[in-house]
């Protein structure tokens, strides 16, 4: 924590650098755009003289006159200034990024380690796909021959009801819910940790909280339009979320006593901005639930790795200072003489934490199973044998042998 708020202090100077950087690209912006208006008005210029034919002057008077209009204006030295001013901006910032992050990053990097190229290709053709740049993904594809695993045609359906959504169109999204209905209630169910609601073997017929939040959108344009339509509505399909969102059901009904003055009713948290948090949650939603029913993270692989990387920077970089000195010695340290914990976004399996050692196990000291069932760490399995070939499971009084001991994975 102290580590991430030292870094935030220090991206908070370059603030300043980065803001003269893009009011520099404005400027160079709108200066060059304005010269390159000038050449293309005095090629029109020229085009229109050629194509007069009761002209006097030659084609190539013409087009002499044209470059000498172009060479007097000097416009070409002006674009060339103002992007030498911008380059100039740009190559201060990196100054001032050195000095604020002094520390070498490259000393984190284990040279030792070898990167899989093709894993990489498929990593930055996937990033373009979620990004819905399906045509530069299978360009890239394409050149750099990887066969990526991703289906193109996923990522399209995915960004046709995202512009939609863009829009303020739910018609896409209304369809897809309730034809995806079934599969999102089982979803949600599961990530909850709860038992699958079956009936007669099937999935029970509620309803989903994205399909609650699709229609909460509906009802809240329809107060603010048509309040008679917005009951009958409510009437027709409230009833279905009742079970799980009772009370935001009667505070949204409540809303009807504010009609024509929504936006200073204690409800008018709905009705701000024209529900942008609502739409924005939807997108969301929809984006995490869609990715989940194709087998996809909702989260871009490259940009956890990234997020992940630099958050172990710090630490890698003060690792790398402290080691350096070590010299050839530092290899013997292994790849497992560092261990960052990167918070609960980036956990990926299951944590077992050893009830003898009380020590998280890692990949050189796994968790194994002991013949009684209880489970504890390598290191201390080997500790409670004392060197010799049977243990006492520190639990039950069960004696064992310790070669009967296997290794469990999460």
């Amino acid at each position: 924590f102290t580590e991430m708020s030292q870094i935030s202090s220090k991206i908070k100077e370059l603030e300043a650098p980065l803001d003269r950087i893009v009011k520099k690209q404005k400027v160079c912006y709108s200066k060059n755009t304005a010269n390159i208006e000038k050449i293309l008005q005095k090629i029109e210029n020229a085009k229109s003289s050629l194509e007069k034919e009761e002209s006097n002057e030659s084609v190539e008077e013409i087009t002499k006159k044209l470059s000498r209009e172009i060479e007097e204006s000097k416009i070409n030295q002006s674009i060339g200034s103002e992007y030498k001013e911008y380059f100039s901006t740009i190559s201060k910032f990196g100054k001032s990024f050195e000095k604020i992050f002094i520390e070498e990053i490259t000393r984190s990097h284990d040279k030792d380690i070898k990167l899989d190229q093709e894993t990489i290709k498929k990593l930055v053709a996937e990033h373009f796909y979620r990004e819905g740049e399906i045509t530069v993904g299978e360009s890239f594809t394409k050149e750099s021959k990887v066969e990526s695993e991703t289906k193109t045609e996923e990522f399209q359906f995915l960004f046709k009801i995202l512009e939609d959504l863009k829009e303020k169109k739910l018609e896409s999204i209304t369809e897809w819910v309730q034809e995806k209905r079934s599969e999102l209630i089982a979803s949600e169910v599961k990530s909850k940790n709860e038992e699958m609601m079956e009936v007669d073997g099937q999935v029970d017929e509620t309803k989903s909280q994205l399909e609650f939040k699709i229609c909460k959108l509906k009802y809240v344009k329809l107060l603010s339009t048509n309040p008679d339509q917005a009951v009958t509505f409510a009437r027709s399909n409230f009833n279905h979320f009742a079970e799980n969102n009772l009370k935001e059901i009667q505070r949204l009904m409540g809303c009807i006593l504010y009609i024509g003055r929504l936006d200073k009713s204690p409800y008018a948290q709905y009705f701000e901005d024209n529900s942008i948090k609502l739409w924005n949650e939807i997108e969301a939603d929809f984006t995490r639930s869609y990715c989940k029913l194709v087998g996809l993270s909702h989260i871009d692989p490259l940009f956890s790795i990234i997020a992940a990387g630099g958050l172990s920077l710090p630490s890698k970089i003060k690792f790398a200072v402290i080691t350096d000195h070590l010299g050839e010695q530092r290899k013997n340290l292994g790849s497992q003489a560092l261990e960052l914990d990167l918070g609960p976004k980036f956990q990926y399996h299951s944590i077992f934490s050893c009830p003898v050692s009380r020590e998280e196990t890692r990949p050189d000291n796994p968790p194994m199973r002991l013949v009684c069932g209880h489970v504890v760490s390598q290191f201390s399995l080997f500790k409670l044998s004392k060197g010799g070939n049977k243990l006492k499971c520190p639990i039950c009084p069960t004696e064992q042998v310790v070669g009967k001991a296997t290794k469990v994975n999460f």
